[in-house]
């Protein structure tokens, strides 16, 4: 489910989980949604450990705290809305 309240876009975990191909691909970082398909292919580790996160609808706080600034600017810029609590 995908809904606006107050001018801010809010998704549940099972509409984002569904959003995880190569083509598309949708994480959860502390609880707000990215569009990380651009990074997908060149991501230094490969694809699949992100596809299966995203699949699993985890929250992948712990993993996008360990990138460096710069990455985790880039991601930043992909921002979609926040999960419904």
């Amino acid at each position: 489910m995908l809904c606006l309240r107050n001018k801010k876009i809010y998704l549940d975990i099972e509409y984002v989980k569904t959003i995880s191909t190569l083509e598309k691909c949708y994480i959860i970082i502390d609880k707000k949604v990215y569009d990380i398909t651009e990074f997908l292919k060149t991501h230094p580790t490969g694809y699949d450990i992100i596809l299966n996160k995203a699949k699993d609808g985890v929250d992948c706080k712990e993993d996008f705290y360990f990138h460096n600034k710069k990455a985790q600017k880039l991601i930043k810029k992909n921002y979609i809305g926040n999960i419904i609590s």
